[in-house]
């Protein structure tokens, strides 16, 4: 019995490799722009309105009760996943 001998094989053409990750790059490019072009809008435009949100303390902590809101949301969620990953 030789069961040690199972040589792999990897298939020489990789071009739907390459192809899917020039895809998942352009996406990512795309995105990049769409976020640099949304803070230059901002803060061309619209700078007075942001520095105003951010110098009330107010709305300083409504922010960070939003952004711990996000934090709970993602763990309840990945905590749920990992407890059952069959039903997901």
């Amino acid at each position: 019995m030789d069961n040690y001998n199972n040589r792999r094989t990897v298939n020489p053409d990789t071009a739907g490799l390459n192809k899917f990750f020039v895809k998942v790059y352009q996406y990512m490019a795309m995105a990049l722009l769409v976020s640099f072009v949304t803070a230059y809008i901002g803060v061309k435009f619209f700078a007075q309105q942001i520095a105003a949100i951010f110098t009330n303390p107010i709305m300083s902590l409504v922010m960070f009760a939003v952004m711990i809101g996000f934090v709970y949301l993602f763990l309840n969620v990945f905590t749920q996943i990992l407890e059952l990953p069959s039903e997901c």
